[in-house]
């Protein structure tokens, strides 16, 4: 994430050949500086795709809705997902830093063998609800990263029960 990204600027080649795929999370300036083209092109989605397989690193392109493209396809996996959780109010100092955090978080559980590209799909869905949610209990345009990290316990607790779909006659109270 960000500083971490300079590194990587005028020398892409140091990111191939490693054991497991690293995660990049640049938002979209720091991928133009990435790639050296400060004009994003119309179709990022195919540039994205193009450095994702040059560096052999997972891009998680931040934004609006953010991408999330893998140098590898496989049956289970497609070569880039759009993940649409997460709001505009998650554009906030310290925002990208929970991201990469998450990352980090679920890289580092043993109990998980995912490879890079789902944990990094699962974390931007990760990310997103817990800012969804936070933007839903106070407001979007005041939203700060320790929101963000602070919904996060519900966001593990949400995932962990089993989905039995809506609950007839169950209201949700508003709070005032």
């Amino acid at each position: 994430d960000a500083d971490g990204l300079q590194a990587f600027f005028d020398s892409p080649e140091l990111l191939k050949g490693r054991h497991r795929a690293p995660i990049l999370t640049p938002h979209p300036g720091e991928f133009a500086r990435l790639t050296q083209n400060h004009k994003l092109p119309e179709f990022i989605i195919d540039r994205v795709l193009e450095y994702a397989k040059f560096t052999d690193c997972v891009i998680v392109l931040k934004g609006a809705r953010t991408l999330v493209a893998t140098p590898r396809e496989t049956l289970e996996c497609p070569v880039a997902v759009n993940v649409e959780s997460g709001n505009p109010g998650m554009a906030t100092a310290g925002s990208g830093d929970v991201l990469t955090g998450i990352i980090g978080g679920l890289s580092g559980q043993p109990t998980i063998a995912w490879d890079p590209f789902q944990i990094a799909c699962a974390a931007v869905y990760i990310h997103g609800l817990a800012g969804d949610l936070a933007g839903s209990r106070f407001s979007r345009q005041a939203l700060v990263s320790g929101d963000i990290i602070d919904f996060l316990p519900r966001v593990f607790r949400r995932m962990r029960q089993p989905y039995i779909g809506p609950r007839p006659g169950l209201r949700r109270r508003r709070r005032v």
